[in-house]
Parts: structure tokens; sequence; C-alpha cells
């Protein structure tokens, strides 16, 4: 039984070899290093909860509002059946409308000019 002890034993003591220094000794937390710790990590874990939680609601409101704002847009603004007419149909309609807003300006040229005559309009 005087054999020296052999083989290695991973995370077991071993002996010192010549030049080596030894391992500095294990230390044990106490008790109220392990509760404040524990205290630590569960405010820390809380608190990056509560950030999740924040950013979440943000991002679901946002798409709320969004898709809300969406549903109303697309409600008001309905498109005309002047947008689904084709180019030549639309150049019609955009001739038509040239055409009255002119017969429109004359009209309003002419009462201008009957007030000027009869004196009402002192602007000219």
């Amino acid at each position: 039984m005087s054999e020296p002890i052999r083989g290695r034993y991973p995370g077991g003591p071993r002996r010192p070899r010549d030049g080596e220094a030894s391992r500095p000794p294990t230390r044990v937390p106490t008790v109220a290093e392990i509760e404040t710790g524990i205290r630590r990590r569960t405010r820390a874990a809380e608190r990056r909860a509560r950030r999740r939680r924040i950013w979440i609601g943000f991002l679901v409101s946002l798409i709320l509002a969004g898709s809300v704002g969406f549903g109303v847009g697309r409600a008001v603004h309905e498109p005309t059946a002047e947008v689904a007419l084709p180019d030549g149909a639309r150049r019609g309609v955009d001739k038509e409308i040239s055409t009255q807003v002119n017969r429109t300006l004359l009209e309003l040229w002419k009462m201008e000019d009957v007030e000027y005559a009869r004196g009402k309009n002192p602007e000219r």
C-alpha cells in the first residue's frame, strides 16, 4: 500500500509539481452574498421583462393604429369612376372639364364688366 496514487481526476486535488505555485483556496460564498446575487439577478430579469412588455405594447399599438387608419382611409376615399376610365376616355373628361371651367370664367368676367359699367365695382 505504499504505492503513490497515479492518474488524473478532473476537478480533484493534485500534487504541485516543482516550480509550480499552489492554487488559491476555493472560496465558498456566504448566505448573504448568495441572497444579494439572487436579488440582483431578479431585479435585472424584472427590468428586462418590463422593457420587453413596453416594446411589445408600443409595437402592438402602432400596428393597431396603422390598421385602423388604413381602414378608415379606404372607407373614406373610395375610387371614383374617373380613376377607372381608360386614357382616351379620361382625356375626353378632362377636355369637358376644361370647357366648363373656361365657360364659367367667361361668365364671371362678363358679370364684372356689367358691374363696372353700372359703377358698383370701383376696383378698376
